[in-house]
């Protein structure tokens, strides 16, 4: 009776433990995936700060850096690509001055398996335009879409709404 037991005991395990690692495997799976587009949604979070400061400032290089060789997108209702994008900062930059951001809010982030990423933000941007002489407030709600390259998350594209 006790070899039974035993007998029955063993084959439970096994049968038990065959199940047990793959579900085991997977929940450790789920962990690790969260982890990463925990990361993936903090740099890219990152990278849309950064390249907003990079405005601000009025740092046409920086702004750059983080944006694809292969930008397309729709700025102040204007389809540009990345050689158009470049003229339309510098143009801005030349043009403002005392330039802010404020109230920056990410209402939407979504990262995919796929190395890409789109990301809704709205904020308050602020400047002075210098051949007005005016002050100039808009609120903006802004979808960027985003790839990622060699490792580095950079805009891809961004639609103004």
């Amino acid at each position: 009776m006790k070899k039974w037991i035993l007998v029955l005991t063993l084959a439970l395990m096994a049968q038990f433990g065959y199940r047990g690692i793959p579900v085991w495997a997977q929940e450790e799976a789920v962990v690790a995936s969260s982890e990463a587009q925990e990361k993936d949604s903090a740099e890219i979070k990152k990278v849309i700060e950064t390249f907003l400061e990079c405005s601000r400032v009025g740092d046409l290089d920086c702004a750059m850096s983080h944006v694809s060789k292969e930008f397309l997108g729709v700025l102040e209702g204007e389809s540009l690509d990345y050689a158009g994008l470049r003229l339309h900062f510098e143009n801005s930059f030349s043009n403002t001055t005392d330039r802010s951001f404020s109230n920056l809010n990410v209402l939407e982030l979504n990262v995919g398996d796929d190395n890409k990423a789109t990301v809704l933000v709205e904020y308050e941007l602020e400047a002075f335009n210098l051949k007005t002489s005016a002050r100039i407030k808009k609120s903006r709600r802004v979808q960027y879409s985003l790839y990622r390259e060699g490792g580095t998350w950079k805009i891809l594209s961004l639609e103004q709404s």
